[in-house]
């Protein structure tokens, strides 16, 4: 089995929370995601959920890392909005900024190389943005915006994505621009748009842009070919298989093809999910064996909503949660609400009035129902009388159908007997012709 282990880091700088994410595999570390928010999130709760969107796989059956400062930070964040903490395989508490030192980790993420490749010399269009935010919730226009930043890329060249447009919307541009030219060389007519027409009205024209990249963009494109291998494989769809650790499992196994690594996930994969992870077993370990007030009533709160028919627990449960939590979520409930049960015997013993009702109603339960039993040996006496009449009757032969039989047999005999006389006429007949004739 390969110990995937997810370093999860936050930290402020300049009213800005930054979130980094490094997944190791022995011996190798890489960046998976790092992204800054305005510290605002956490006043919102729709923008939260946008954020928590993009790094909830990182939690999901995950081993991470964190520090004792970022668990108490996360568990505050999600309790204040209030949101159930994620579902994770096992928490390690280590000191992340501590372990990064030292190491030559990549500047680009395995999903930004694969956006170098999907996008060199293709257009940047909306469906793609789609498929990319659903298959791996990537903010693909953030992270265009960073390739394009640090000189990966290009989407600004409209004379490159004049040249790649296909014929047809070539020739729409140009009759747009009443330029009747459309049988010269594009190079030279692009060269005249660009100095007689207003470019704004150029891009309007063109629509969504044609990615450039660098010479940088380039080496960095293909020094990752297999991504586009896992990108386009039927078992990252239906095993939801995860691109970071197929990247770094490549980069370990060389030797090995990228269908064969995709069955490493997979088996590994299976493994994982045997095991997981308590949160109020670390909060325990970390405030004296007491669990966090904020904790016990977001957690309330979650159950109530899912199990009182109130708001679509989906709607609070952005985690992931599978239907199998379902009964450790019961188990919770009933612990919340019977916690100090013990405490509070005197209040909460039953009256005698509703005791002796109950017991009234057990006794009521347990007495046979007297008229209901003798209902019940009438239907039967009724029933086997039924049958023996329906067996008597199947054995007497009913005076109508012999009599509807004798009328049958009459007319046969009456048949044979006009036949014969009919044969002796004519027999008759013959034999007297026969001596007229000699």
């Amino acid at each position: 089995m390969y110990p995937f282990e997810y370093y999860i880091q936050f930290y402020e700088r300049v009213d800005r929370l930054h979130i980094a994410i490094y997944l190791h595999l022995d011996p190798q570390t890489v960046t998976v995601y790092k992204r800054s928010f305005p510290n605002t999130i956490f006043h919102n709760r729709e923008e939260f959920l946008h954020v928590y969107y993009e790094i909830e796989p990182y939690f999901h059956q995950k081993q991470i890392v964190m520090s004792k400062e970022d668990l108490h930070f996360l568990n505050t964040a999600f309790s204040s909005l209030p949101l159930t903490l994620p579902t994770v395989r096992k928490v390690k508490v280590a000191d992340v900024a501590h372990f990064i030192q030292g190491l030559t980790l990549n500047e680009l993420t395995p999903k930004e190389l694969l956006l170098l490749q999907l996008l060199d010399g293709k257009r940047y269009a909306s469906y793609l943005k789609r498929e990319l935010y659903e298959a791996y919730r990537m903010d693909s226009d953030y992270a265009l915006y960073r390739l394009e930043s640090l000189g990966y890329l290009v989407s600004d060249d409209l004379a490159f994505s004049l040249f790649r447009l296909p014929y047809k919307e070539w020739v729409a541009l140009l009759e747009a621009v009443q330029n009747r030219r459309k049988d010269e060389p594009r190079e030279r007519v692009i060269e005249e748009l660009l100095k007689t027409i207003d470019q704004d009205k150029l891009w309007q024209l063109v629509g969504d842009p044609y990615i450039r990249l660098t010479p940088k963009g380039k080496a960095m494109a293909e020094g990752a070919p297999q991504l586009l291998d896992f990108h386009n494989h039927l078992f990252r769809y239906e095993y939801h298989l995860s691109i970071d650790e197929y990247f770094i499992l490549s980069q370990r196994e060389p030797s090995y093809t990228p269908v064969e690594v995709m069955k490493l996930l997979i088996v590994n994969q299976n493994k994982d999910r045997l095991d997981r992870f308590d949160w109020k077993t670390i909060f325990q370990d970390h405030t004296d064996g007491q669990i966090p007030e904020a904790y016990i009533s977001s957690q309330f709160a979650q159950i109530l909503l899912k199990y009182t028919g109130g708001r679509n627990a989906d709607d609070w449960d952005d985690s992931g949660t599978e239907a199998d939590d379902d009964l450790d979520s019961i188990a919770r409930f009933y612990d919340i609400l019977f916690q100090s049960k013990e405490e509070k015997k005197g209040l909460d013993q039953e009256p005698d009035e509703t005791t002796e009702l109950r017991r009234i109603i057990q006794q009521k339960k347990m007495q046979p129902n007297s008229d209901l039993s003798e209902r019940h040996e009438k239907d039967d006496r009724l029933a086997e009388r039924r049958k023996e009449h329906e067996r008597l009757r199947r054995m007497v032969v009913h005076p109508a159908a012999s009599t509807r039989r004798r009328p049958s047999f009459i007319t046969w005999r009456l048949f044979l007997l006009s036949f014969l006389l009919s044969a002796i006429t004519s027999l008759l007949l013959l034999y007297i012709w026969f001596t007229w004739l000699v």
